[in-house]
């Protein structure tokens, strides 16, 4: 289990829901990779670069506060502390992998990718 009893893993539709609350066009809620709703990611960074070794675009408007705590890589490496965080979602995108978000140290988008479910991301749990 991944979140407590009365959470759950966001699914791809739920982070979509986020997304174009921050103003993201359903258009590019649906797109793959780098999408054209360049200040969502923004929204969601922490501001400051306490823990980001540079924070391009963050305002964290929406009180998400998404820190830069990197993952664990298909071979059971750690990459990008400070660079760039990665979460989960609970939707399978193909057999062995999953939906994911990706926000980045030098930009304010937010990006969609299908991801290996063997990669260590980051969860954000919702409420029931």
């Amino acid at each position: 289990m991944v979140c407590p009893d009365g959470w759950h893993l966001p699914t791809d539709e739920e982070w979509k829901i986020l997304e174009k609350n921050q103003g993201m066009s359903n258009s590019d809620a649906d797109a793959d990779g780098d999408r054209n709703s360049v200040t969502v990611g923004g929204k969601l960074k922490e501001t400051g670069t306490a823990h980001w070794y540079t924070n391009s675009g963050a305002t964290n408007e929406s009180n998400f506060t998404a820190l830069p705590c990197g993952c664990r890589g298909f071979y059971g490496d750690f990459l990008n502390l400070g660079q760039y965080t990665s979460f989960w979602s609970s939707s399978e995108a193909e057999a062995s992998e999953a939906w994911s978000r990706n926000v980045s140290l030098d930009e304010a988008g937010v990006m969609r990718w299908s991801d290996y479910r063997s990669n260590g991301f980051s969860v954000r749990c919702l409420k029931d």
